[in-house]
């Protein structure tokens, strides 16, 4: 007969499954919450002309799901968004760590990490216009140079961090640079690389739809300026709505994998 017994740590990861579950229950219920005061309010203030009501909204919403091109936009602001990213993400891994092992390559790389942080998006917005017109190249450049900098000081800073002892051992021994870079960089920063991450997925999407609504002719940010144009209030705030549903699952995707990552950190 197998025993039926469990293990104490077997017990230990039951327990802080069960744990983990009933914090995230307990976060969706807040988030719930939340949400409905939010529609209440919405509710209440629905009876003037200029702010349709969440049924009015709700109806235009879902007739904006059913249609194929609400489908199209969104997956080009998606793919506009993610393009910017990952070039932002390469050019910050690329650039940081090594200011990060080298303080004169800092000195040369600051100047230009504080002016692409100083200015806001727009700047970058109405110059890219000029230079390129329309198209999907305004929003990717915008996403890349609203996120590099933080990715950038992030990293180099954890970079910077690092035990400069066993960084002048590998030296020593001549380990080969690849090997230190994967054995002890990258773990070394991993908590500051998935927190520059989510910072720059986070504001990606907000970025790309400001983007799109000055510099596009498709895209949520295009079609959100459109249905403004056209003062289609249901439309716009229908528009508005799907922005926030999409940063609030973005948000919520990100959250759960770095939770699970770090438990999983954890528990390896």
């Amino acid at each position: 007969m197998e025993n039926s017994r469990r293990t104490p740590s077997e017990c230990a990861s039951c327990q802080a499954c069960s744990v983990r579950f009933c914090g995230g229950f307990s976060r969706l219920y807040r988030r719930a919450i939340c949400i409905f005061a939010i529609v209440v309010v919405w509710y209440c203030l629905s009876g003037s002309p200029l702010v349709p009501s969440p049924l009015r909204t709700a109806r235009a919403l879902a007739g904006l799901l059913a249609s194929r091109k609400t489908w199209l936009d969104l997956g080009v602001t998606l793919l506009r968004g993610l393009g910017g990213l990952l070039l932002a993400t390469a050019v910050a891994y690329a650039t940081a760590i090594p200011c990060g092992l080298k303080r004169s390559l800092q000195d040369y790389a600051s100047p230009l990490v504080a002016l692409l942080q100083g200015c806001p998006p727009i700047v970058w917005i109405s110059l890219l216009m000029v230079w390129l017109s329309l198209g999907s190249g305004v929003p990717v450049i915008v996403v890349f140079v609203s996120t590099f900098p933080a990715m950038f000081i992030n990293l180099q800073q954890a970079t910077a961090s690092l035990d400069g002892g066993l960084l002048e051992m590998a030296h020593f021994y001549r380990v080969p640079r690849h090997r230190v870079l994967r054995q002890l960089v990258l773990p070394g920063i991993q908590d500051a690389s998935r927190a520059s991450i989510a910072f720059a997925a986070g504001i990606t999407w907000k970025v790309t739809a400001t983007a799109e609504y000055l510099s596009a002719e498709n895209g949520i940010g295009a079609r959100l300026h459109i249905a403004f144009q056209n003062l289609e209030l249901p439309e716009l705030f229908a528009w508005t709505v799907l922005l926030a549903v999409i940063g609030l699952l973005i948000d919520t995707l990100i959250r759960t994998i770095n939770t699970t990552t770090t438990y999983n950190h954890a528990q390896g």
